[in-house]
C-alpha cells in the first residue's frame, strides 16, 4: 500500500509527539488532512470541515490560534488526538493517547475513541492504565514480555491474577455498575 494510501486508511497517533517550532494548533490538527491532498494554509470543503469537527470534539477552539510551544503537556496531547481525528480514517492506532492528560481529558479523549469505534471504525489502543482500558474497551489484549497472554472482554481478562501476572503486582480489581476500579497495593 502506498503512503499516502496508508494514511487515509490509518490515523496513528504515536506515544511520543514533540514538535519543534511555534506552529498554531489549528496548523498540526489540519497536518491530518495532508494524506488527503490538503494544505494546512488552504483548506476547504471536507478538508475545513474535518478540522473544524476534531477542534470541537477534542475542547481546542479557544486554543486553536496558539502556538503549540505554549500549550500545557496535556493540551499538545489532545492537539495531536485532534491531528488524527482530522484524517477521518477508518482505523485509529493510539499509543497512550490519554499522556500527560488530565481525569477530564482522559474520559474526554477516550469517549471520543469509544465513539468512533461505535461508529464502525476500528481503534486499537495501548494504555497501561487497567481500569482506564476496561471502562472504554470491549476487548483487552494483555502482552507480556512481547507476547499475548490473554485476549477478551474487560470482565473474562481484568483480574488481580492478570495484574499480578502481566504487571508484577498485587491489585484489587472491582466492577462498581459501569466503571472499574483497579487499585494497586504493591509489588506481587
Amino acid at each position: 500500500m502506498a503512503p499516502a494510501e496508508r494514511a487515509r486508511r490509518i490515523a496513528y497517533l504515536p506515544q511520543s509527539r514533540p514538535l519543534a517550532w511555534p506552529v498554531r494548533v489549528r496548523d498540526v490538527v489540519a497536518l491530518g488532512r495532508f494524506a488527503h491532498g490538503a494544505s494546512s494554509g488552504r483548506l476547504r470543503g471536507q478538508d475545513a470541515a474535518a478540522v473544524e469537527r476534531a477542534l470541537s470534539a477534542c475542547d481546542l477552539h479557544t486554543l486553536a490560534d496558539r502556538p503549540c510551544d505554549t500549550l500545557s503537556g496535556g493540551e499538545l496531547s489532545r492537539t495531536h488526538m485532534a491531528r488524527a481525528m482530522a484524517a477521518e480514517a477508518p482505523i485509529l492506532l493510539a499509543d497512550e493517547p490519554t499522556e500527560a492528560l488530565d481525569p477530564l481529558h482522559q474520559h474526554q479523549v477516550l469517549s471520543l475513541i469509544r465513539t468512533y469505534a461505535d461508529a464502525g471504525n476500528g481503534a486499537l489502543v495501548v494504555l497501561h492504565e487497567a481500569a482506564l482500558a476496561a471502562r472504554f474497551a470491549d476487548r483487552l489484549a494483555w502482552i507480556r514480555e512481547g507476547r499475548i497472554v490473554a485476549d477478551g472482554p474487560p470482565g473474562e481478562t481484568l483480574t488481580p491474577e492478570r495484574m499480578a501476572d502481566v504487571y508484577g503486582v498485587q491489585a484489587a480489581v472491582r466492577r462498581i455498575e459501569d466503571d472499574w476500579v483497579v487499585a494497586v497495593s504493591g509489588p506481587a
